[in-house]
């Protein structure tokens, strides 16, 4: 072999070297500019990468759709830079899902597939709210009942709040509550669930601690105490039946107030909790024991 010879062999085998190795830079600098993210609602937008299959033609992602926007939707995004991107537009899908979405890089064709329904967190189906009855005076026995002591549940007009004789408390008045702060919370009784009020009685009442409701003086007339211009005990009625929320009316028949019956009882003496004999002096306050046995 000449010379000659030997150069041109030493030439080829260096030019087909230099061609392989350029060959395996080029595969490689393809492999990876054929990395493709997935970029949607699920992850704000951000790059995620496709797994590559074990064939190399096909990428895919398992995402959860779960109300992260109202318009669920997403995109293929080359290089995670937005320089090319399909579909053109925004992918729209169905919300409340799990879905395999598979990508071809050689076609652009994209391919989804429900794998479950969520149903948890915020795709938990709403918890049906009760709606309550008419307001016909049927069978009460279905009723949710709310029992308020009206006096003591909600201010709505300070300008009625009252003190009563016994058991002051500076700042606390024994009257506060009244029809007014009654309609205000109707809506805050209904979410509870509740179907019908059942109120103290709303009569005038006459004792040294009637707040109550229990001690009745004339069963004709609503206790002012209890009601408001614009919000008297007709209008707490209607109020709550717009709501479709049921009024019951508590009543005592077998007992009055300590100081009788307005026109038709008169107690012609002091309530026993009150009495002194004249001079002053100490009495016995059991219940049924006469006033005039002092000790």
């Amino acid at each position: 072999m000449t010379f000659f010879q030997n150069q041109v062999d030493r030439f080829t085998r260096r030019t087909l070297l230099a061609s392989m190795i350029g060959s395996t830079l080029l595969m490689g600098t393809h492999a990876e500019a054929q990395a493709w993210y997935f970029r949607g609602t699920p992850n704000q937008w951000n790059a995620t990468a496709l797994q590559v299959d074990a064939t190399g033609t096909t990428q895919s992602i398992e995402v959860s759709f779960a109300k992260e926007d109202s318009n669920p939707r997403f995109k293929i995004d080359r290089y995670a830079d937005w320089r090319e991107s399909v579909p053109a537009q925004d992918l729209a899908v169905s919300d409340c899902s799990r879905l395999r979405i598979s990508f071809q890089p050689a076609t652009k064709a994209i391919t989804v597939q429900k794998i479950a329904d969520i149903s948890d967190g915020a795709c938990a189906p709403a918890i049906p709210q009760p709606v309550p009855p008419s307001s016909s005076g049927a069978d009460f026995r279905s009723e949710t009942i709310y029992f308020v002591l009206t006096a003591r549940f909600f201010d709505g007009d300070p300008e009625n709040n009252y003190y009563n004789r016994d058991r002051i408390k500076l700042g606390d008045p024994h009257w506060r509550g009244d029809f007014k702060g009654l309609m205000q919370q109707l809506d805050y009784i209904k979410d509870l669930g509740f179907t019908a009020i059942w109120i103290t009685p709303p009569v005038e009442n006459r004792s040294g601690l009637d707040y109550h409701g229990y001690h009745a003086y004339d069963w004709n007339r609503v206790d002012p105490r209890l009601e408001s211009p614009g919000a008297t005990y007709q209008d707490f009625i209607d109020a709550a039946h717009k709501k479709g929320l049921k009024v019951i009316q508590d009543v005592v028949i077998n007992h009055s107030s300590q100081y009788g019956i307005r026109g038709e009882v008169w107690i012609d003496r002091l309530p026993i909790k009150y009495y002194r004999p004249q001079g002053g002096g100490l009495i016995k306050n059991d219940p049924y024991k006469d006033i005039s046995a002092t000790t």
